[in-house]
Parts: structure tokens; C-alpha cells; sequence
């Protein structure tokens, strides 16, 4: 297996309901179909799914230049409450060193476009 592979085999995404769309140079888009298992008690998205989806992202993103790479950190902006539907992730390079790049992820309602979320994370190459 590729380095850059291996995000095919991440089982967290997989039981969270994530699907990788394209993850070429650089960038990435995932889906998530939002599920009962998605919702918090006010039956909204919960913030740790959209996380989980937007560090995904990142990663595929990130890992599709080649290498091993791992979130080092992350901030996630919560601008609008999710109910249904599916989420679209979508993320781009924003800067790059040797072992470090800086990476932004929109977090969107497919079917209307409207922006749920925004991640900006920052990852480290590995290898």
C-alpha cells in the first residue's frame, strides 16, 4: 500500500459515514450522509460529527501529496445548525513548509450550499 493510500483505510471515517469523493494535489472533498447516529439531544449535527468530517478532509487532502501525514491541531468555527441532509467537506492548501502545511476546510449542506462550518488545522509529515 502507498503512503498516500492509507487514508482508504481509516475505520473511524468509515463508521462514521464518510465517503471520499477526489483527494488530489492537495485538496479533497468528502461526504457524510447526516444519520440519527450524526445528531446531539437538540437533534442538530453534533460538533465532534462535523469535526470528524473536516479532519478527514484535511487528511485526505494533505495525505494525497504523498507521506504520512497527522492533524497537529485544529479550530473549528461552527456558523450555522445541521439537521438533515448530506454534508459536503472541502479542503485546500493554504501554505506548506518541509513538514508542516496549513490547510482550510469548508463544511457545506449539499442540497442548499450553506456554510455549517469552517476548520482551519494545520498537520505534520511524518514521513
Amino acid at each position: 500500500m502507498e503512503e498516500k493510500e492509507h487514508i482508504h483505510y481509516d475505520q473511524f471515517a468509515k463508521n462514521s459515514g464518510i465517503k471520499l469523493v477526489e483527494a488530489k494535489n492537495g485538496e479533497a472533498i468528502a461526504k457524510m450522509e447526516i444519520r440519527n447516529m450524526h445528531l446531539n439531544g437538540l437533534n442538530l449535527v453534533h460538533g465532534g460529527a462535523l469535526f470528524t468530517l473536516a479532519d478527514f478532509t484535511l487528511g485526505a487532502a494533505v495525505n494525497s501529496l504523498g507521506g504520512a501525514h497527522v492533524t497537529m491541531s485544529a479550530s473549528i468555527h461552527y456558523v450555522k445548525s445541521a439537521k438533515e441532509g448530506t454534508l459536503i467537506g472541502i479542503s485546500k492548501q493554504v501554505s506548506a513548509g518541509r513538514t508542516i502545511a496549513t490547510y482550510d476546510v469548508e463544511i457545506r449542506l449539499e442540497a442548499t450550499n450553506d456554510l455549517i462550518a469552517i476548520v482551519r488545522g494545520n498537520s505534520f509529515k511524518k514521513s
